[in-house]
């Protein structure tokens, strides 16, 4: 794992993740099309609109390949040891980001977001004093 992102483009190494996420996914909706049948995908048969249909790609295209993009980027910068605690900042950023639209996040959120903070900040010492020694 570690290795490859040094010796492989991050574009490449994205690709190829995404593509082996795609077809561990394709059995499980197989099997929910083989059950439900076609109702299953009921949502995106009445979609005719064609901005549901940019929106679908955008989410896809922006929200997943160019955010995987920058994290083994990161990844390889960092190292995976290091760059595996921000991933805990998605749900303080989408907080943020909620402001934004207009939705005020409720106490326990604003909470969550703290504890979340200061786990990615004790984190972070934590290795820069390991690194320190």
């Amino acid at each position: 794992g570690r290795e490859v992102l040094h010796t492989q483009p991050v574009l490449g190494t994205t690709t190829v993740a995404c593509m082996i996420g795609a077809g561990l996914l394709f059995p499980a909706g197989s099997a929910e099309w083989m059950m439900e049948g076609p109702r299953s995908l009921g949502f995106l048969i009445a979609a005719d609109n064609a901005l549901v249909w940019l929106h679908l790609m955008y989410l896809g295209f922006f929200a997943s390949g160019v955010a995987f993009l920058f994290w083994y980027q990161g990844v390889r910068a960092l190292g995976a040891p290091r760059a595996s605690v921000f991933i805990n900042l998605v749900p303080v950023f989408a907080m943020l980001i909620s402001i934004f639209m207009g939705k005020w996040p409720a106490p326990y959120q604003w909470s969550g977001a703290a504890v979340v903070l200061f786990g990615v900040y004790i984190t972070s010492r934590s290795g820069q004093s390991k690194a320190a020694s």
